[in-house]
């Protein structure tokens, strides 16, 4: 739609209109990447660790969903831990 919007009309999203659905997209991804992280876990959640760690290269809606990673996350027991490496 606004792919279409910008060729037949000439018209493109000023910056706050970009930023309010640059801002929806990431909220949207974030909650879904938290999401299947938390049915993951694992490598998975060190990975969320890292990426709620770099707020230089994440938008701000991952690093905000995903540092629940980093405080709350369950324990891996050591028979479990043996067993994968």
């Amino acid at each position: 739609e606004l792919y279409m919007k910008e060729k037949l009309l000439g018209e493109t999203l000023s910056e706050e209109e970009a930023k309010i659905i640059w801002d929806a997209q990431h909220e949207d991804g974030a909650t879904k990447l938290a999401d299947a992280i938390t049915s993951l876990k694992g490598f998975y959640v060190k990975t969320a660790q890292i990426i709620a760690s770099r707020q230089d290269l994440f938008p701000k809606q991952y690093t905000d969903r995903l540092s629940c990673f980093t405080d709350n996350v369950d324990p891996m027991s050591a028979e479990l831990a043996k067993a994968v490496i």
